[in-house]
């Protein structure tokens, strides 16, 4: 059940999107729309969260709230900010004059005018951003402006992960946000890690090391991609398949292309038509569909002969291929254009609205 907006009398509740139903009587004097199962209503100055079914999950006690991000949500309180967990359970003090959303695990704050990073412990941590000086690059502490890695490299990139890819003369290697070298300056290449591998490239070949600068698959791949659900493409000869995080082939190369694994599905492409396959490399499709936008939030838009329809994560068609344009589900709806008319529709393929006529 998706449930919208409503405003009655200067009030705010919220209804089923495919019958109007009042779900939650209009009652708050601001209420915003749904995200990942909660929404945020405000009542005399005060915020909490509810669920789906107006059950209202902790008191009126903030000022202001936000959505959760990395499973922790900013809230405020007479000027202070802080974060709580997803028990509701203050688990950052409210300390901080201003605070941001978590994002991969760090989030910025502010005391006293100035700015720092913490973890989702509330740990500080430093935040480090290129700079460059006389065209040699370094690392600075993005808060404090501090040179933690004198500009002295040909070519730097953002960390991620605790790493970052730094050149020298042609050659490769990662840093930590110290500035230690992981290893010699041996690769042609390298990239970010993923799932704690990292492809690196030497004299045409790839392979992976890990986060202490291991070889841990060796370079003899002419292709290689990143980890997702412990898969990633390879390719050998000029063909395409998969490999798991042990180097093991899951998915023999043997392929004109393989899409990169999404929500545990990957793809396969022989005879310029596409199959679907689990994480362990068992088909759940034939080779039928003539393009994908790959899975998202347990859906995949397919097409053969110039329509479109959705599959699940079982391979089964869950619409009938008929729609000349679709879009990804979200809450269990998505829009599809039909015989001229924008429509939305739910995972049985049922009509819930029409939007507009072409």
């Amino acid at each position: 059940m998706k449930l919208k907006l409503f405003e009655k009398g200067g009030k705010y509740g919220y209804a089923n999107e495919e019958n109007d139903e009042i779900i939650v009587a209009p009652k708050y004097d601001e209420a915003y729309d749904f995200d990942e199962g909660l929404g945020i209503v405000e009542l005399d100055g005060k915020s909490t969260f509810i669920d789906e079914t107006g059950k209202e999950l902790m008191a009126f006690k903030y000022d202001d709230i936000r959505y959760f991000s990395d499973g922790l949500a900013v809230v405020t309180l007479n000027k202070k900010w802080g974060y709580i967990n997803q028990n509701f359970e203050e688990i950052i003090p409210l300390k901080y004059d201003g605070a941001g959303d978590f994002m991969n695990g760090v989030a910025c704050v502010k005391v006293n005018e100035k700015y720092a990073y913490i973890n989702t412990k509330g740990e500080d941590v430093v935040k480090l951003a290129v700079f460059s000086e006389n065209e040699k690059y370094g690392y600075k502490n993005e808060a404090t402006k501090e040179v933690i890695v004198p500009p002295k490299y040909d070519n730097a990139y953002d960390f991620d992960e605790g790493l970052a890819v730094v050149q020298l003369n042609g050659k490769t290697t990662f840093i930590d946000e110290k500035g230690k070298e992981l290893t010699a300056f041996k690769y042609d290449d390298a990239f970010s890690f993923s799932e704690g591998l990292a492809v690196v490239c030497l004299n045409g070949k790839r392979g992976y090391i890990d986060m202490k600068g291991e070889e841990v698959i060796p370079l003899q791949y002419d292709g290689a991609g990143d980890f997702h659900s412990g898969l990633a493409s390879i390719v050998i000869n000029g063909k395409w398949g998969y490999i798991n995080t042990k180097g093991e082939i899951v998915v023999q190369p043997e392929y004109e292309k393989v899409f990169a694994v999404k929500e545990e599905i990957g793809g396969l492409i022989l005879n310029g038509k596409i199959a679907f396959t689990d994480d362990k490399g068992k088909p759940i499709t034939p080779f039928k569909y003539d393009s994908s936008f790959g899975f998202e939030n347990g859906y995949a838009c397919v097409e053969i002969n110039e329509k479109w329809g959705y599959i699940d994560k079982t391979g089964k068609e869950i619409t009938e291929i008929i729609y000349d344009k679709v879009f990804p589900f979200e809450n269990g709806a998505a829009m599809v254009e039909f015989e001229g008319k924008m429509i939305v529709i739910n995972t049985s393929g049922e009509q819930l609205d029409s939007l507009y006529t072409g």
